[in-house]
């Protein structure tokens, strides 16, 4: 029996999208009560139903946006390695992972922009020399402000993103991804094959 575990990502990565999720299925459900109350008192739906057909339509599709936000990560048991994104989940026995990474992020939800924002990723590199970007991403510091200041478009703008993002607990920190990086060598070492 195995059971998967999160590696990586922040408190605030998994509460906020469910508090999204619990606010679109408690908007969803009122306004289908007051849709289905107004059909047993007046008999008829009212004229103004397709409006809110779209409201309901709306807020299903919020809720279930929301709730796969919350499962985005990556978690490890002794089958493998898993990568959840919005819409996609892909799982990885650990016969196939040979090692762990980081590297540039190029794709996914801004990847348009993350070479100007300097976004990596942890990645899986796998036996058949293939590779998958998972979904821990974050800003590379290593290359970061040149001791003069910033010197680029990109400083001025992703500075101040990330480190906010960073501050709250939407983006990962150095600190994080490294420990992320542990966890994910530690899991291979102990159910994989190193």
């Amino acid at each position: 029996m195995f059971k998967w575990r999160r590696v990586g990502g922040t408190p605030v990565q998994v509460v906020a999208p469910l508090v999204f999720t619990a606010v679109g299925a408690a908007a969803t459900l009122g306004v289908l009560f007051l849709v289905i109350r107004g059909i047993i008192i007046r008999g008829h739906l009212q004229p103004g139903w397709p409006a809110v057909l779209l409201v309901v339509l709306f807020l299903a599709a919020w809720t279930t946006f929301a709730f796969r936000m919350s499962r985005i990560g990556v978690f490890v048991s002794d089958i493998g390695v898993r990568n959840r994104s919005i819409l996609r989940t892909q799982t990885i026995p650990w016969a196939n992972v040979k090692r762990f990474e980081t590297r540039p992020m190029i794709k996914g939800l801004g990847s348009s922009y993350a070479g100007m924002l300097r976004a990596h990723a942890v990645w899986i590199l796998l036996r058949d020399s293939s590779a998958l970007q998972t979904s821990l991403v974050f800003r590379d510091k290593t290359s970061f402000l040149p001791a003069k200041g910033m010197t680029k478009l990109g400083d001025v703008v992703a500075g101040p993103a990330f480190a906010a993002g960073e501050e709250v607990g939407i983006g990962l920190t150095d600190k994080a991804v490294q420990h992320a990086l542990r966890e994910l060598r530690a899991a291979q070492k102990t159910w994989g094959q190193s």
